[in-house]
């Protein structure tokens, strides 16, 4: 297994990228039918924190926030639980930064409950 010796393994930690607020950024980068969790900013600051269980590029294209967003970040998800758990995750982030627009914890998905 020679071949083996010219290969090097490199652990990375993952970071989320924030991408800009705008319609073609969304419609290239986020597939269809996609479930997932996001993060509306405005320049660096956290305002908006949510989720979608069905569509989140249909979410995120008509989200009434989005006049305040500069910035997006999201992470899809394979099920609505999961994308709770992803929007649970950044909500109690946000919280430390204060200034956000949704001030009640997220709701499990109602086929969750």
């Amino acid at each position: 297994m020679e071949y083996l010796d010219d290969i090097k393994i490199e652990f990375v930690e993952h970071e989320s990228v924030a991408i800009p607020y705008d319609a073609a950024w969304i419609n290239e980068m986020i597939p269809a039918n996609t479930l997932g969790a996001y993060i509306l900013l405005e320049e660096t600051k956290p305002i908006y924190i949510g989720r979608s269980d069905t569509c989140l590029k249909r979410r995120l294209l008509k989200h009434n926030h989005r006049s305040k967003a500069t910035h997006l970040i999201w992470q899809i998800a394979k099920s609505p639980l999961q994308a709770y758990q992803f929007e649970s995750y950044w909500y109690q982030w946000a919280i430390e930064h204060g200034g956000f627009i949704n001030q009640i914890s997220p709701a499990k998905p109602s086929s969750e409950t």
